[in-house]
């Protein structure tokens, strides 16, 4: 089975983080009206510690899409390198495990094919180790026989 393309792996990234982002979009939206019924609500101490814990929800809402707004941001078609860099596509083998990682945001695994694809951050201890690596260099980390078997 061929590798995806660089292009088809980041868009599926780009699609598990609009999934999220419509989710929390969904939450922010629900999170205003209960908002806006609420003042409709009686006034005294329990409107005010519900109207602070809806609003204070709100905050934490939109932090959170601020943080993928920007993730997404991150995510773009790199040019094909010689070596590992933020953007890179990584075929790594752990321990003679095949991996496949993208070196960017870290969001977790999207699946292309039936192959499974990391997202990992170089603030990440093995996305720091694996800057600047090059195909056929193989090291150690935290024990573990690294090669990099690909990158592009």
């Amino acid at each position: 089975m061929p590798m995806p393309s660089k292009t088809e792996i980041i868009n599926a990234f780009k699609d598990k983080l609009n999934a999220s982002l419509r989710g929390i979009q969904d939450a922010i939206d629900q999170t205003e009206q209960a908002l806006q019924e609420e003042t409709k609500s009686s006034a005294g101490d329990k409107y005010e510690t519900s109207r602070e814990m809806l609003q204070a929800d709100l905050d934490r809402l939109e932090s959170q899409r601020s943080i993928l707004q920007s993730s997404l941001s991150l995510f773009a078609v790199s040019q094909d390198n010689d070596q590992i860099v933020v953007g890179s596509i990584a075929e790594i083998s752990i321990n003679h495990q095949p991996h496949t990682l993208y070196i960017g945001p870290a969001i977790g695994n999207v699946t292309i094919d039936n192959l499974e694809i990391r997202a990992i951050s170089t603030a990440s201890p093995l996305g720091a180790a694996l800057l600047g690596k090059r195909p056929q260099q193989e090291f150690n980390w935290n024990g573990k026989s690294i090669l990099i078997l690909n990158c592009y």
